[in-house]
């Protein structure tokens, strides 16, 4: 990617809340440039993810500014943001499966409590999905054959059996 042409909306600052030993942390990471930043998580403290994400991204702007003045090239984007590629994951998450389908993620939780499509759960108990179930949804619906028509009878005739 040209430096010039950098831009966060290719590499997006992914964040994670997580338990170590009973205590919660915040984490923002960028896998590109392999930075993070990681502090003890305050449920009570609504900014705190946004200013883990704006810490990273400064850093961030620091390492382009080195890249500039070293003429390097920067490393190219693991996955731009809002790009989804079926086929590097053998496993979906719901969100994956609802956007693929062009369905909600509420649909998707139906269709997988009823058995339409189903799923295992992870360690941290969410729905992963395998990727060929779901490549069976996307696949088109042949339509059933139609029934052969039994010839319609009036219905002032009567039926004759044999008595």
């Amino acid at each position: 990617m040209n430096i010039n042409n950098f831009s966060f909306e290719y590499y997006p600052v992914v964040t994670q809340v997580f338990r170590i030993n009973g205590k919660d942390y915040a984490t923002a990471y960028q896998p590109d440039f392999d930075y993070r930043i990681m502090e003890i998580y305050q449920p009570n403290l609504q900014s705190q993810m946004a200013s883990l994400i704006h810490r990273v991204q400064h850093e961030l702007k620091i390492k382009i500014g080195f890249f500039k003045a070293t003429k390097k090239t920067l490393p190219p984007p693991s996955s731009p943001k809002g790009s989804f590629d079926l086929k590097e994951r053998a496993t979906l998450k719901t969100s994956d499966v609802a956007r693929l389908l062009n369905v909600s993620h509420m649909t998707v939780v139906r269709w997988s409590n009823d058995g339409t499509l189903s799923f295992q759960k992870s360690l941290k108990g969410h729905r992963r999905f395998k990727r060929s179930d779901v490549e069976k949804l996307l696949a088109p619906q042949v339509p059933s054959p139609t029934p052969t028509e039994v010839p319609h009878q009036p219905a002032n005739q009567e039926l004759v059996g044999n008595s």
